[in-house]
């Protein structure tokens, strides 16, 4: 059986980032600290326990307010009439064009430098996708560079699991030892239609600090 094979150069990131999030579709998306891939006509919304009464609140810092802006920030009361209760702040970003963008949400008194806490979410606003088209009964293989010395491994997710038949990740190792190598990742290609790969780098039980977007197409006859 032939194979359609698709390298995928991706470098080994240190930056820790959170787990991917792959919005495709129109309307509110929930932003997941980390990795988020998103379209253009997507509304990104966020909510975060807040507790005001104590002079702490989140504010958002954004690296490229052309590529994701701030819509809107408001104040959800808490349930409970105890007094110093915790709320929540509620905040809402659109994408404005192809690109790449970091939000940074510090929570900290305004007179203090220093924050509490610190949540980071690294927006994708439609990246673009390596695409490759074949036929049904082919076998498509990723190679991806990996380096299982450092603790990092490749996983995937599939938009379509009735396009592509989930396979196994096998390591080729390098020449050397500690040298890079290659995570291969293998599907059958099970009936006609589009499925998108999300192949995403982590440390085991860690969040993913990369990702790649591979699209296969297999037309019909």
């Amino acid at each position: 059986m032939k194979k359609i094979i698709a390298y995928i150069m991706a470098a080994l990131l240190v930056t820790a980032f959170a787990s991917t999030a792959l919005a495709e579709g129109k309307g509110s998306v929930a932003l997941q600290e980390g990795v988020n891939v998103t379209k253009l006509n997507s509304e990104l919304t966020l909510e975060l326990d807040s507790n005001i009464t104590t002079g702490f609140s989140w504010t958002a810092a954004i690296s490229d307010d052309s590529v994701v802006a701030l819509e809107s920030e408001d104040y959800i009361a808490p349930e409970s009439a105890l007094p110093g209760a915790s709320g929540k702040q509620a905040f809402v970003f659109t994408p404005k064009k192809a690109g790449t963008a970091t939000i940074t949400l510090n929570y900290k008194r305004a007179w203090e430098e220093d924050a509490l806490k610190t949540q980071t979410y690294k927006i994708f606003v439609d990246p673009a996708k390596t695409s490759y088209s074949t036929r049904v009964g082919k076998t498509v293989e990723i190679r991806l560079p990996s380096n299982p010395s450092t603790g990092y491994m490749w996983s995937y997710e599939l938009s379509d699991d009735s396009v592509l038949k989930a396979g196994d990740v096998r390591h080729a190792a390098g020449k050397l030892l500690g040298a890079t190598g290659q995570d291969i990742i293998t599907f059958d290609v099970t009936k006609t239609g589009v499925c998108s790969i999300v192949c995403k780098l982590a440390r085991s039980g860690q969040h993913s600090v990369e990702y790649r977007v591979i699209e296969i197409v297999v037309p019909k006859k």
